[in-house]
């Protein structure tokens, strides 16, 4: 009797679904679910449903259950009884950490390639942090296709004898010219910068000229007007009334 009850306890005990209390076989809690009465002699377990925003995803003896996070972007699963919610982030945007706890915006340009490195900060719940660095895509002296999709050597324009004009980047390629072109090149600037510099000399000559013109203009009309003559009666009128005065008198 004794060896058949040690082996009911240590098959409770190697059960996922049970555990010993009292000597007693009780059962855990399903996923989903939480304990709202332990088990006695008299009765087993008595478990509750886990409330909305709430889970357990294993068998328990816990008297709750746990509360689902919250995603900063978007969501990819819900919250369930039995599971936690998967979050992610939108286009444009990568994962902080291997739960998308956070987002950040995806930097890399065109010509680089992304590289993730994974730090585990909690060995406990699994939690993963990721740090993102932008590498190039090819080698210094080559640059990227983005039509064809693969990396090609830039143009050395001194070795096929031309001039460089543009050197290249990480997504273009250099851009050569003839010397012959290069003269030419200058020579239509330079002949571009004298047209405009004579055209400016013209404009502020006749500019200067038509100022001039008017001033000279101005100038007249005011001697005009301070060289008009009196009349007669303007100028003996006072000498006459003195005269009138003094027979009076």
């Amino acid at each position: 009797m004794d060896f058949l009850h040690f082996s009911l306890q240590l098959l409770c005990l190697l059960s996922i679904t049970g555990f010993i209390i009292s000597g007693d076989c009780c059962n855990k809690c399903a996923p989903g679910f939480y304990v709202v009465t332990q088990c006695s002699g008299e009765q087993q377990t008595i478990c509750k449903l886990c409330p909305p925003g709430f889970f357990s995803d294993n068998h328990n003896l816990f008297d709750r259950c746990e509360k689902c996070r919250s995603c900063e972007q978007e969501y990819s699963q819900k919250c369930t009884p039995t599971t936690d919610v998967e979050c992610s982030c939108g286009p444009g945007f990568l994962c902080s950490d291997n739960f998308c706890s956070k987002c950040e915006k995806f930097r890399c340009v065109s010509g680089e390639r992304l590289n993730r490195t994974d730090v585990v900060i909690n060995k406990f719940n699994n939690r993963t942090e990721y740090t993102y660095k932008c590498e190039p895509l090819c080698q210094n002296h080559e640059y990227y296709n983005e039509k064809d999709m693969v990396c090609m050597p830039r143009t050395l324009c001194s070795a096929h004898g031309f001039v460089e004009r543009f050197a290249g980047n990480k997504t273009h390629n250099a851009i050569c010219q003839s010397p012959e072109m290069q003269t030419l090149y200058m020579v239509v600037i330079a002949g571009f910068v004298l047209v405009m510099v004579t055209i400016a000399l013209v404009l502020s000559y006749h500019s200067a000229k038509k100022i001039k013109k008017m001033k000279a203009s101005q100038a007249m009309k005011v001697t005009t007007v301070e060289s008009c003559p009196l009349s007669m009666e303007e100028t003996i009128g006072p000498v006459e009334t003195e005269h009138k005065e003094d027979s009076f008198g």
